[in-house]
């Protein structure tokens, strides 16, 4: 079973939605930028009514590797994301907490990173690039295979009580690297202004890696956005 109807639960939606043992749980506040207290609520209210009606279920719900993050620690969203997962642990008996980076798809979410950026450097704008910044991405096409591995995985390995599992891959991808492949994937120069500040965190994935392909989670990217966006 499946909720949601954005860009993660329209990918996972033909893998789980008639998986009676597991209720995914892909909806929620997805704007990391969002300061609205409600819409926290509002999602938190949803965990707990789904608590309720689907105890018996493997409960999996995506957080993010943005819990890592210095710089984000303080924002509403990363420190909801960690309330979440704590709540999630302890209302459901078997649940699977999913942090995942930045996921690549064709997304034009102003609200979000890669919708922001195509905006940005379509329309000449002068983008503000952290130079000490790094990111973790994956591709979208590939977190239905990644999620359904590691369901199964719990399923046979775990069974009960909680699994939380960081996507990535072995590296986060500078910023500046990352607006210079979307910028050549749609073909147009960007303006960028650097400045001296950010920071790049890293996140252990090694229980990923035993579960999926590493080429998976380390792809070349720049096919991945001509892919998407050329």
């Amino acid at each position: 079973m499946i909720t949601g109807s954005g860009l993660i639960a329209n990918a996972l939606r033909d893998t789980f939605e008639n998986d009676e043992s597991v209720f995914v749980f892909a909806r929620g506040v997805s704007n990391s930028g969002c300061d609205d207290v409600s819409a926290y609520q509002r999602e938190l209210d949803m965990i707990k009514s789904f608590s309720q009606i689907h105890s018996d279920k493997i409960f999996v719900y995506f957080s993010t590797t943005s819990v890592f993050d210095p710089e984000k620690k303080e924002s509403h969203y990363v420190q909801s994301k960690s309330n979440f997962e704590n709540i999630i642990t302890s209302l459901f008996a078997k649940s699977i907490i999913v942090r995942l980076p930045i996921v690549v798809g064709k997304n034009n979410n102003e609200n979000q990173l890669f919708g922001y950026l195509l905006k940005a450097i379509k329309q000449g704008q002068t983008i503000q690039v952290h130079n000490h910044a790094g990111r973790y991405l994956i591709d979208i096409a590939d977190l239905s295979p990644i999620v359904n591995n590691v369901v199964e995985y719990y399923k046979q390995q775990v069974k009960e009580g909680n699994l939380t599992i960081n996507i990535c891959g072995d590296q986060p991808i500078r910023i500046d690297t990352i607006i210079s492949m979307l910028a050549k994937a749609i073909g147009i120069q960007p303006n960028l202004s650097v400045v001296e500040s950010g920071s790049t965190y890293f996140v252990n994935n090694t229980l990923v890696k035993s579960i999926v392909s590493k080429q998976m989670l380390n792809k070349d990217f720049q096919e991945v956005f001509n892919n998407y966006y050329r």
